[in-house]
């Protein structure tokens, strides 16, 4: 009795993973595409589970996406087959082809940064990059935005003025 009990969650289990990984294949980028979108600033982070750098700045990275909830970290490990396609086209676009295998590297807007020494440092340097990127986009969202039209006297008249 015990055996095919062991046998039924046996299959179970692999049932679930397959389920899961059919999910998760069907969904979402392909393996090794960059990823970006319009409204938020994308980070793209290369680094390696063994690099001692690279620890210091997931710690930085912690504190940091609290601060700036519009950013999204893209993490890239090394060791993983997918990251040597889009570590080709970030290196290809920023002329840093040589630098490859190097860890870490930060991809932001049209600016990298290889290494990370602390946050009075590298850190710093990332958050400016960010909070031009932030100032970007917040441009681009505000040109968006129907102008002021002195004819419209409320809110109800300028939904029905935008929505025709």
């Amino acid at each position: 009795m015990n055996l095919n009990k062991t046998f039924v969650v046996i299959g179970v289990l692999v049932f679930l993973a397959s389920a899961l990984l059919v999910y998760n294949n069907g969904r979402g980028p392909e393996a090794g595409e960059v990823i970006s979108s319009p409204d938020q600033v994308d980070i793209h982070y290369f680094l390696s589970r063994t690099c001692p750098y690279c620890r210091n700045q997931n710690l930085f990275w912690e504190e940091f996406l609290l601060r700036y909830p519009e950013v999204v970290l893209h993490k890239y490990y090394v060791e993983d087959r997918a990251t040597a396609s889009v570590f080709s086209q970030l290196a290809s676009k920023y002329g840093i082809e040589r630098y490859a295998g190097t860890v870490p590297i930060t991809f932001i807007g049209e600016e990298y940064f290889i290494g990370f020494d602390n946050p009075d440092g590298v850190g710093r340097a990332i958050e400016e990059a960010v909070m031009a990127e932030l100032s970007k986009l917040k441009v681009d969202q505000s040109s968006s935005l129907p102008v002021n039209d002195p004819a419209v006297k409320d809110a109800d008249e300028a939904d029905e003025i935008i929505a025709n």
